[in-house]
């Protein structure tokens, strides 16, 4: 068993700035350091790696990355990472606020490099418990149950866990996408399509179910990609909507944002968060919007019907064949059903949010919850708790609902790592000075007595 201060569960980007955070200037903060380790399933360091789609760029500016907005010195910088590679100074003549999200992907990895002393791939974290130092004590520590690749068990003991799984991708309920290689989602795109579909000259026909950002990109793709398939994308709504990315708006994910949203009224909050979905759910960018108009314009003067959209209709069936899956569509306006088959169909569905129940299910009699029945969250992020829990327990990417709308995303990461880690350090400074103070106590007057 492994004993460390600090526990990460997950090392998306929130854990990896976190992780940065603490290497950067936090853990020196107490005398002798912190023990840190972070644990993630995965075999290696991946953002959205079936979205990597060439000419897709951040869109969030470069300044936004995992350290900027928190220390704009650090060496773990998106600039830093440019001049390391040795393209800083054509970076910079592109004259652009924006990378490509390959770029950005290549830059969390070199990140997450530079602490992989840190980190443990391929482990999947199991269960957390309870790890009172006697029955009826307090429960400082938490034990953490893992299991690698290959089978073995691993286990640790934390005074702090940190959790940041991530968003799961999310399927309509009446949808069987079966073994997944023709009915998948968006989260599996490329890998799908790579293996699945190679030749890229074939009349394939696919199906795209969804109205936001990666449901556009995704038709966009195919359409370019595949230039005798026939595309079609499949909207719940009357057209792709633009986001809304507007200065005004987009100040909604500036740090301050977060306190106002917390801060307000419970009954409040939910138009905080509602009125501005239109930034970042269910929107697509004006100028893709744009090119796949005029796409689709041009390719009918052409008399080429291959791509086209069914707006006002939701996917209400999908079963998977061996050749192709058969798709069951209702017209929301008029409940008509009608049928489509197609050789594959892409989920571009969004993810939902949420820590595992299995998760955190062993501290559940321990964890404070609101009449909605979600953990409750408290503005340092983590979680209330009974006061025997001594040990604490973070959540980055779940609280959208008291946290406002950058929760999920990349705009606030810097920030939030580094709230959490000040958190973590005076909490450890604070545990320390208590656990010394009954020794000065017990000291006579002038100091020890040594014989």
């Amino acid at each position: 068993m492994e004993v460390v201060d600090v526990l990460g569960v997950g090392f998306g980007p929130s854990n990896l700035a976190l992780a940065l955070a603490l290497e950067d200037e936090f853990a020196a903060q107490v005398p002798g350091g912190l023990e840190f380790r972070f644990l993630e399933r995965r075999d290696g360091c991946r953002w959205h790696p079936g979205m990597l789609l060439p000419d897709t760029t951040l869109q969030i500016s470069f300044l936004k990355d995992l350290v900027t907005m928190r220390n704009p010195t650090s060496r773990f910088s998106f600039l830093s990472y440019l001049r390391a590679q040795g393209r800083l100074h054509k970076f910079v003549n592109l004259r652009t606020f924006y990378p490509s999200r390959i770029e950005y992907d290549d830059y969390l990895r070199w990140a997450a490099g530079q602490v992989q002393h840190r980190v443990r791939y391929d482990v999947d974290v199991e269960s957390i418990q309870p790890a009172p130092a006697r029955p009826d004590g307090p429960i400082d520590r938490l034990r953490v149950c893992a299991r690698d690749g290959a089978g073995a068990v691993h286990e640790y003991l934390a005074r702090v866990i940190v959790v940041a799984t991530g968003g799961s991708p999310r399927l309509p309920a009446q949808v069987a996408v079966g073994s997944g290689r023709r009915a998948f989602h968006s989260s599996q795109f490329l890998e799908r399509i790579r293996d699945g579909f190679p030749e890229r000259e074939r009349a394939y026909s696919f199906v795209v179910v969804g109205s936001g950002q990666s449901a556009a990109e995704i038709l966009d793709y195919l359409l370019g990609t595949y230039p005798n398939a026939s595309v079609t994308g499949v909207l719940r709504q009357w057209a792709y909507k633009p986001s809304d990315s507007s200065e005004f708006v987009n100040e909604i994910f500036l740090p301050d944002a977060t306190d106002l949203v917390f801060n307000a009224p419970p009954e409040v909050r939910p138009m905080l968060v509602d009125r501005y979905r239109d930034t970042n759910y269910a929107v697509v960018e004006p100028e893709l919007i744009t090119r796949i108009y005029r796409g689709l314009y041009e390719a009918e003067l052409r008399n080429d019907r291959r791509g086209r959209l069914i707006t006002l209709h939701e996917l209400e069936r999908c079963a998977e064949r061996p050749d192709g899956v058969d798709l069951t569509l209702r017209d929301v306006t008029t409940d008509r059903r009608s049928h489509l088959r197609a050789d594959a169909i892409v989920l571009a569905t969004g993810y939902q949010w949420g820590p595992s129940t299995a998760l955190l299910g062993g501290l559940d009699h321990l964890l404070a919850r609101s009449a909605a029945g979600r953990y409750v969250v408290g503005r340092d992020y983590a979680l209330e708790a009974d006061p025997r829990l001594e040990a604490r327990v973070f959540l980055q990417g779940f609280s959208e609902e008291t946290h406002g709308l950058s929760e999920t995303l990349l705009s606030v990461l810097a920030i939030r790592s580094g709230e959490i880690a000040t958190t973590i350090v005076d909490g450890e400074l604070a545990r320390r000075a208590r656990a010394e103070a009954p020794a000065r106590q017990l000291e006579p007057a002038g100091g020890p007595q040594w014989q």
